[in-house]
């Protein structure tokens, strides 16, 4: 090893230890708590109660909201993902048109959602949904799946200008003379887009991809700043009709019912199976070896 490179670890390896302590210091606590009984009649006073909270949330009544939230958690992600992508390829395709005038007006317009603080964005369309002229939007967030497809507009919204800037990027770093010869070959746009785009830009894409899902997964300031989740279903410890994995346990655990040790221990859960899709996803996409390479 260099001594450059031995420099380079030394002045990583403050932040890193700082980081590793806050992360293992509130996973532990937080594994702690849910292994107690703190909700309703035990707050503050609450003692351990083991595996119970978990038996609670996998044979329990909490097995059909923790399901039900997950399914649309999964949804919500995937959707977010797929359409604000397919949105910023297809615009980063347009602005990487040399022959596009007036491509850094456009650039400079298309990132202005992702470029504001996405709370300033998500209050102008709560304003914007709250107006009397935009009645019908507004009752959209009276029944659960017009919340949910209002949540997942804006949600694209603040997200696709990202995915344009990457695939933009991506497509700037393919040589031209590779479209060249593939049209001296006889290739059509639409050969060239399959056989050569898309897997130059794998190695920026896939990697994104994995990022943005684990963003959307926990995107809580979007799903709570509209509609808090709702509408609600007037159940104290039931899950709202928007409602994602991280709002759900925020309501658990700092709603009505101040459920926390529950919370705790649908966070532990919700974990271990992130890690566990996560790491299938690696193996699957092969994402980690493109970045070794």
């Amino acid at each position: 090893m260099k001594i450059g490179e031995k420099s380079a670890y030394l002045f990583i390896l403050p932040a890193v230890i700082g980081m590793s302590f806050a992360i293992l210091a509130i996973s532990t606590y937080n594994i702690y708590i849910s292994l107690t009984n703190w909700g309703p009649g035990h707050d503050p006073h609450y003692e351990f109660v083991g595996l119970q909270n978990y038996a609670e949330i996998v044979k329990g009544g909490y097995t059909r909201y923790f399901l039900g939230v997950f399914s649309w958690n999964l949804l919500f992600a995937a959707l977010s993902v797929g359409i604000a992508f397919s949105i910023g390829l297809v615009l980063a395709i347009i602005l990487n048109n040399p022959k596009l005038k007036g491509r850094a007006i456009y650039r400079t317009l298309l990132i202005i959602p992702w470029a504001l603080p996405s709370t300033i964005t998500i209050m102008a369309w709560r304003g914007l949904l709250g107006t009397s002229w935009s009645l019908y939007l507004k009752e959209g967030f009276q029944s659960v799946w017009g919340a949910r497809m209002i949540i997942l507009l804006v949600n694209v919204w603040t997200a696709f200008p990202f995915m344009m800037c990457a695939c933009l990027g991506g497509l700037q770093s393919i040589p031209p003379s590779v479209y060249e010869a593939a049209a001296i070959d006889g290739a059509s746009k639409i050969r060239k887009f399959w056989k050569i785009t898309l897997p130059l830009l794998k190695s920026v894409i896939v990697p994104i991809l994995i990022f943005t899902f684990a963003f959307h997964f926990n995107n809580f300031t979007v799903v709570w700043m509209l509609s808090e989740g709702g509408p609600p279903t007037g159940v104290t410890n039931a899950p709202g009709g928007s409602d994602i994995m991280i709002t759900y346990f925020y309501r658990l655990a700092f709603g009505e019912g101040h459920f926390y040790a529950i919370a705790a221990a649908f966070s532990v859960i919700l974990f271990f199976i992130l890690a566990g899709l996560t790491f299938i996803n690696l193996k699957i996409t092969g994402a980690t070896k493109e970045v070794v390479r």
